[in-house]
């Protein structure tokens, strides 16, 4: 089994769980209030009724449900728990990135009023990342969409540009060549229709040129595109242009995942 190598171990998220695959996991309940604050902040601040963003959630269930393997989603009895940990995850996940896309003064002030430690704070970002870790990309637009107080939904859009483009960590002259790889992937054909899987694809996408993502290395992701009903492969490798400069704690998951 893949998850028995060991280089695959190395990859489990290491403060925080986002979404079903490791909720269950009691060495990441540790922060489970800091899911709980984030997540009602940006229900606070969009304006969005709490049992309302329930009842939708549960309408759409099987529809995210279904972009994840058998094994994701095993051991839950019921699509309440489920809609339960896509609200939480989900609004606490767009909080964080909007936490994210001010400039360094603001959140660090920010975050010292939520009493989240900085280090806690970059320990989630490698997180967010990981191939187990990930929300469909359905939802958290979903979520966006519902947005109507202080945060509009081109505004939490932005935040997200913010965020991947942020966790790229490319230096200055390279900036606005990543931004316009992100913008540019929003155009290409099988995204029109479907959009990103989840934020990792995002991620990949914006690293690797759209044209010769053929060219890639092909890691298996626990998340599977809904039409297809088949487990999703994404292309990463740190031989493409522009990928060099994530963080490294990103490339060094990359690495680890090329090989298995």
């Amino acid at each position: 089994m893949l998850r028995d190598n060991d280089n695959f171990k190395n990859l489990k998220p290491r403060v925080v769980s986002i979404g079903p695959f490791h909720a269950k996991n009691s060495n990441l309940q540790v922060t489970k209030w800091m899911k709980l604050k984030l997540a009602a902040l940006f229900i606070k601040d969009s304006g969005i009724d709490r049992n309302g963003l329930y009842k939708t959630i549960v309408e759409k269930i099987a529809d995210f449900k279904g972009c994840y393997t058998d094994e994701a989603i095993e051991g839950y009895n019921n699509d309440q728990e489920l809609a339960y940990i896509f609200r939480v995850d989900g609004c606490a996940i767009l909080h964080y990135m909007i936490i994210c896309a001010f400039e360094t003064e603001v959140r660090d002030d920010m975050l010292k009023q939520l009493k989240i430690k900085k280090d806690i704070m970059a320990l989630v970002q490698q997180d967010v990342f990981l191939s187990d870790n990930q929300l469909p990309y359905e939802l958290l637009e979903h979520l966006m969409g519902l947005s109507n107080k202080h945060y509009e939904e081109k505004e939490l859009k932005h935040s997200l540009e913010k965020f991947i483009l942020d966790s790229i960590n490319a230096p200055p002259d390279l900036y606005e060549a990543n931004q316009k790889n992100y913008q540019k992937a929003w155009t290409i054909p099988r995204w029109k229709d479907k959009k990103p899987l989840h934020l990792l694809n995002l991620l990949r996408t914006t690293l690797i040129q759209p044209d010769n993502e053929k060219d890639a290395s092909l890691v298996t992701i626990l998340v599977r595109e809904r039409s297809q009903k088949q487990k999703f492969n994404g292309a990463l490798t740190s031989k493409k242009k522009h990928v060099w400069h994530a963080s490294f704690t990103i490339l060094r998951s990359l690495k680890q995942l090329e090989s298995i």
